[in-house]
């Protein structure tokens, strides 16, 4: 049935708020051992010596045989991932990363980008509305996909949410511990995504930092820039402001030693410090606009009615210049409707992702 008149305006006015069609504002535990690429690789360089192509040819070993779900990780990081400006430190040992929060997106790209570079397994810590909607969804799919095929690489990122309530909440944090034996941690610490460019982090739990010095490991801060406005728009961005690519800035890591000096309140201040010394100048756009990306995301919704994410992801997969087979079934699949029965790994999950990424708009009935 065709949907009506208003309710193709409200998911119109929808995704203009995601892709921004919106006006342009006015002015010691052990070490884990890593996972294993399929294939022998040789050293791994440094974070911050990695070139791209480097990343992203040690993101796709460490996914190999997955070929739809490996492109569903790497396409975001072509369009999304501002490589030039951004300086990467991951630890090769477990650490904890704690970041500022503009986009929900952003949880999958430190998380795919931590896989390629250290292999080390990562719990990233969230908000559980990232469950209610098709984030969450694409989380499930691609984890499902993992496990499935008794992946090495199945056990590498957990995402998980902080409950709502305050006792909850504290109880989760407080029982992080028994989750994070050999694996990094990585926390939004100010909770919320932000609303505008340099917005500062204000608060962090002090639970949080308790978990953290009883790991004794050292915290690595974060700021994430470029993927919102000068100035709030009223709204909330699931992915960049035009979409903008995001800039990722690591601070050098701070030491469990030079905290425990400290008092709790200036062990958190040390921390939020480091993050708010990274960002840029508030009041300023720090993206580049990605106009024609933008445009073929609004084309895409306005022919479909699928969400922001699912069309940003679809038009990622069709840009890619070395997709996988899969993928290329995936797109003949929305192009004639057939369902492949040979040449994927798992028909079955492929049949769903297909179906959830198109919202089965590909399919032929007779």
């Amino acid at each position: 049935m065709e949907p009506s008149r208003d309710r193709r305006i409200t998911v119109l006015q929808r995704l203009r708020m995601d892709l921004d069609l919106a006006p342009r504002p006015a002015a010691p535990l052990a070490r884990a051992d890593a996972l294993h690429p399929a294939h022998p690789a040789r050293a791994p360089l440094p974070s911050d010596a990695m070139s791209l192509p480097d990343l992203r040819a040690a993101l796709r070993a460490r996914l190999s045989g997955i070929g739809l779900a490996a492109d569903l990780a790497l396409a975001p990081i072509d369009h999304l991932y501002d490589h030039a400006g951004s300086t990467l430190r991951f630890s090769p040992a477990p650490a904890c990363y704690f970041a500022n929060h503009q986009t929900s997106y952003e949880s999958f790209l430190l998380a795919f980008l931590h896989l390629a570079v250290t292999g080390v397994p990562l719990l990233a810590v969230t908000h559980p509305g990232l469950f209610d909607n098709d984030y969450g969804e694409h989380c499930l799919l691609l984890a499902e996909q993992l496990r499935r095929l008794n992946h090495p690489a199945a056990d590498a990122i957990h995402v998980v949410a902080v409950p709502h309530e305050l006792k909850p909440a504290r109880d989760f944090l407080l029982g992080l511990l028994e989750r994070l034996a050999g694996r990094s941690l990585l926390v939004h610490v100010g909770a919320w995504r932000e609303l505008y460019e340099g917005q500062p982090v204000n608060t962090m739990a002090k639970d949080l930092m308790e978990v953290t010095l009883r790991l004794h490991r050292p915290i690595v801060p974060i700021r994430i820039s470029g993927g919102l406005p000068a100035q709030s728009l009223g709204y909330k961005f699931h992915l960049p402001y035009r979409m903008g690519r995001l800039t990722i800035a690591m601070a050098p890591p701070i030491e469990p030693a030079a905290l425990l000096r400290l008092d709790p309140l200036g062990q958190r201040r040390t921390v939020l410090a480091a993050i708010n010394g990274m960002a840029p100048p508030a009041g300023s756009y720090a993206g580049r606009a990605n106009i024609a990306l933008l445009k073929r995301c609004l084309r895409r919704h306005v022919q479909t009615g699928s969400s922001a994410l699912k069309c940003f992801l679809m038009e990622a997969v069709e840009m890619m210049a070395d997709p996988s087979r899969e993928t290329e079934l995936l797109r003949e699949f929305i192009r004639y409707g057939v369902l492949p029965s040979e040449g994927v790994a798992d028909p079955e999950w492929f049949a769903r992702q297909a179906m959830w990424i198109s919202d089965g708009r590909g399919l032929k009935t007779v």
